[in-house]
């Protein structure tokens, strides 16, 4: 076949489609349902949702798979090379999990890392006087009111 790169494009955009209606989009209602409303902080469930494992690899893959996309329109290769590039795309997306998971285990002071920011942050809080800001909030929500003067539009 000439034209190799279309059926394994095709092929892709299927693969894209599943991942993001198996496994995507149960996690994305899932987060929708649990958001906050407008100034609240994030609650500990909605960040281990955001975080979690299985979500963030689909969403890896399927860039990769993207971008694998791209580069068959652009090289438009015949069918087996198509195939070899889309493939590494999808292995090089599967193993992104496991080197992001490998490198958080290497750095065991991330934690102490965190702890001393969230410190800094309590000081800083103390600092700016007892009204409070969006900046003291775990999660650092724009202000309606803030945001206007913050560009000079009051």
């Amino acid at each position: 076949m000439k034209q190799g790169w279309i059926p394994d494009t095709l092929l892709a955009i299927g693969i894209a489609l599943l991942l993001g209606f198996v496994l995507i989009l149960p996690h994305m209602r899932k987060i929708r349902t649990a958001l906050p409303s407008l100034n609240e902080p994030v609650t500990a469930d909605l960040r281990l949702r955001l975080s979690d494992p299985v979500l963030l690899s689909a969403i890896r893959i399927r860039v990769l798979l993207a971008a694998g996309i791209a580069y068959l329109m652009a090289a438009k290769s015949p069918f087996m090379p198509s195939l070899i590039a889309l493939t590494a795309a999808f292995i090089v997306g599967v193993f992104s999990r496991f080197l992001y998971c490998e490198l958080a285990r290497l750095a065991p002071h991330n934690r102490q890392l965190r702890e001393t920011q969230n410190v800094i942050r309590a000081v800083n809080c103390m600092a700016r006087g007892p009204e409070p800001s969006a900046f003291c909030n775990e999660v650092i929500v724009p202000n309606p009111s803030a945001s206007s003067s913050m560009f000079g539009t009051s």
